[in-house]
């Protein structure tokens, strides 16, 4: 019934507007409170994970600035340790044909004097004259493509490596030329022979260049450790071949003994005079004592390391700016005020207003939401206490933020800081690793305690953030930035998921809440259809009792009148 516009019979009344107006009133005390709740619940819960967002982005952000993030083969991230860093020092050599440098932040100012003897090599061996008939490229049967071949031989061999740290390994391989079908397409190719030895993990690449008629063997890596051994079984039934490799490719290999080739190790020395080290490496490129070096050639060539004393300075100041931005965003949202005669609009409220009004109206409904919440509260409560206690156990010449010209200002300024310019640059200049260290430094602890107090300032408040960002998480979800979060800590999850004693897993407690208002809708919505019914029940009694009322009137006033 409801839905039909029914018009009294004899009182004249428009049932369907009175029933209208009777359940608009009781919506708007059950349904639409409830609707008006809920959806500052999801206000609420959007809040959140935008601050979460908002922190996530800043660590992410301050760690790829600071070179502090590597990427993983799987796509994800870790953490690098300070020490790493390549933008505290700049190494310059004097002769780049020899050698270059860079240098990470552990690395000493002062001058270093390198004589480069010896290149490491690995084991590199190639043909030595054209190895095919004109015309036939590795593509081609191997009989068609080598004179000496025929579809009778079989190929077969044994190659032995050892890589740059001694291990050692071994594959033999066989080809029957013909591989016992009509079908020619079936036929070995060099092709075919060059991939299986590459797909072997050998440690070794095997190439041919068509243009220069040469097939190329090399190991990958370099050093005395490395070498190459083939021991070739072949049967091949040419009077001129008896070898594979030797015969058919024209690669000097002894292949019937299997002789083994060898790599050589870089040489060095280090320093001048009575000082010098002489040295030795299995590759060209080596790092020592915090600077990375690669060496081109030999000759002789002076590293000189120096802090970029401007570089940290500037990386610093841009971490700060940023922190700084942060902890704006966040303390806006505890001291935004409050308009309490805004609520969110019901549909029907929308109508009667613009676009632009609309949007006016849910901008003061949703301000000051998150007024004085203790969630943000702690959050730039720990991230002060982190910047600004001292760091324990520090090998380093500055235990405090303020020993390098950094302070965190008054409380109303809510721990944001601010840069002294001549005490940072002077603190960077007497000693960057010292600086590193107070800021960057990661303590080895398994006690939390002590970890949080050995752990330097910007490595505690990273740590310190992600705590309470897995607060947030527990308060409001990570919507659709669970990747993003993971990008922050790889595990940070892990908690949400599995839940607790008191909150399920994968749920948050706002989307408790709002699944529980939600519920409380759905009972009230049928609470109002049955009583919308039994409004018009009542009412079409009301109606019938007045026809009938109506009817014997009639029938009286027309007794009387015949009368």
């Amino acid at each position: 019934m409801a839905g039909m516009r029914v018009f009294g019979f004899g009182s004249g009344m428009d049932i369907d507007k009175m029933v209208s107006d009777l359940m608009k009133a009781e919506r708007a005390r059950t349904v639409d409170k409830l609707e008006k709740e809920k959806q500052i619940t999801i206000w609420k819960q959007e809040m959140y994970q935008d601050i979460n967002r908002d922190i996530a982005k800043f660590i992410i952000d301050s760690r790829d600035k600071f070179d502090l993030s590597g990427k993983l083969i799987t796509g994800g991230t870790y953490v690098k340790s300070y020490e790493n860093m390549d933008w505290v020092k700049q190494a310059t050599s004097s002769n780049e044909s020899v050698l270059t440098a860079s240098a990470t932040a552990k690395a000493l100012d002062g001058s270093y004097k390198i004589n480069i003897t010896q290149l490491a090599k690995g084991v590199s061996k190639n043909s030595t004259v054209d190895i095919s008939v004109d015309g036939m490229d590795e593509h081609d049967k191997l009989y068609d493509q080598f004179l000496d071949l025929s579809s009778n031989d079989i190929l077969s061999f044994t190659i032995t490596t050892t890589d740059e740290n001694g291990n050692e390994k071994t594959q033999s391989f066989t080809f029957d030329l013909d591989k016992g079908t009509s079908d020619t397409s079936d036929d070995y190719t060099l092709d075919d022979i060059i991939t299986e030895i590459n797909n072997s993990d050998l440690d070794i690449t095997v190439s041919y260049d068509s243009n220069f008629d040469r097939v190329f063997i090399n190991s990958t890596s370099t050093g005395a450790n490395v070498s190459l051994k083939i021991v070739d079984e072949s049967s091949i039934s040419s009077a001129n071949a008896d070898h594979f490799f030797s015969d058919i490719l024209k690669i000097n290999i002894d292949d019937a003994s299997g002789t083994k080739v060898g790599g050589q190790d870089l040489k060095f020395t280090l320093g001048e005079g009575s000082d010098v080290t002489t040295l030795t490496y299995n590759s060209n490129t080596f790092s020592i004592n915090g600077i990375n070096i690669t060496a081109n050639g030999t000759g002789e060539s002076t590293i000189t390391v120096k802090t970029d004393v401007d570089g940290v300075y500037e990386k610093i100041k841009e971490f700060v700016e940023s922190y700084n931005k942060l902890i704006d965003s966040i303390d806006a949202k505890l001291s935004e005020k409050v308009y309490r005669d805004y609520k969110p609009l019901t549909d029907e409220e929308r109508k009667a207003l613009t676009e632009d009004q609309i949007k006016k109206w849910e901008e003061m409904a949703k301000s000051g939401l998150l007024k004085n919440d203790s969630i943000l509260e702690k959050v730039l409560y720990d991230a002060r206490k982190a910047l600004y206690e001292i760091v324990q156990n520090i090998g380093g010449t500055f235990k405090h933020l303020t020993d390098i010209g950094i302070d965190t200002g008054t409380y109303s300024e809510k721990g944001k800081l601010f840069i002294d310019e001549a005490k940072l640059k002077q603190a960077i200049s007497n000693d960057a690793n010292g600086v590193m260290e107070l800021l960057f430094k990661e303590s080895d602890s398994s006690d939390e305690e002590t970890k949080y107090n050995e752990s330097g300032l910007i490595t505690r408040l990273f740590d310190s953030m992600t705590d309470n960002m897995k607060k947030i998480i527990e308060k409001a979800g990570p919507g659709n930035d669970s990747s993003l979060l993971k990008q922050v800590k790889s595990n940070i999850l892990v908690d949400f998921t599995i839940g607790s004693s008191y909150r399920s897993g994968s749920i948050s407690f706002l989307q408790e809440d709002i699944l529980d208002i939600t519920k409380e809708i759905y009972k009230e919505e049928d609470r109002l259809k049955d009583l919308e019914d039994m409004y018009y029940k009542k009412f079409t009694a009301m109606e019938t009792a007045l026809a009938q009322m109506n009817n014997q009137s009639n029938w009286l006033a027309s007794q009387l009148g015949g009368m």
